[in-house]
């Protein structure tokens, strides 16, 4: 339902807006569902931002759902959903506090290796049609190796520092 010229028009509004290029490439998605059905304003099963939110549900949560899912799959929008995002967020959370009370300890050599093969997984990953599932597992089986390394008190202070320091780096692409 969004033929030519849908798109176009609204690269030309935003354009004559702002005055500027909008943007460099224009991806479309795939159409969001909503409990197993396409969303849509006639059946009246659509959310709005502000109506997640009031819901108590973090906006971070939000964006980590719909960005989960490749752009060219439908993506089942439920709360349930939503609700297991903002469990692997706080995972996340978690995972950096752990990171950040390690101290002292011997400099581990496999972390620059992890670090490395982590680094390129995510970076192949989304540079294969950006395929986030598989950059996101790279991610969090990167998370699952230095756990295991902290949990044998085989992590110091630096390296610790340089997971944190990948976990930012990454996180400025999502």
């Amino acid at each position: 339902d969004l033929i030519f010229p849908h798109h176009e028009n609204e690269i030309a509004q935003s354009e004559g807006a702002f005055g500027e290029k909008f943007v460099n490439y224009w991806l479309h998605c795939e159409h969001l569902l909503v409990d197993n059905e396409k969303m849509s304003k006639s059946k009246g099963n659509f959310y709005i931002l502000k109506d997640i939110v009031e819901k108590g549900y973090s906006p971070k949560a939000i964006r980590y759902l719909l960005m989960g899912t490749h752009y060219k799959q439908k993506l089942n929008f439920t709360l349930d959903s939503l609700e297991a995002s903002g469990n692997a967020l706080k995972k996340f959370k978690e995972f950096l506090l752990k990171l950040n009370s390690v101290e002292g300890g011997i400099n581990n050599s496999k972390i620059d290796l992890l670090i490395e093969k982590t680094k390129t997984k995510f970076e192949e990953s989304m540079d294969d049609d950006l395929n986030i599932s598989e950059a996101l597992a790279a991610v969090f089986n990167f998370m699952g190796e230095i756990n295991k390394l902290m949990a044998e008190s085989k992590l110091s202070k630096n390296d610790a520092k340089k997971t944190i320091l990948l976990l930012e780096e990454l996180d400025r692409v999502l």
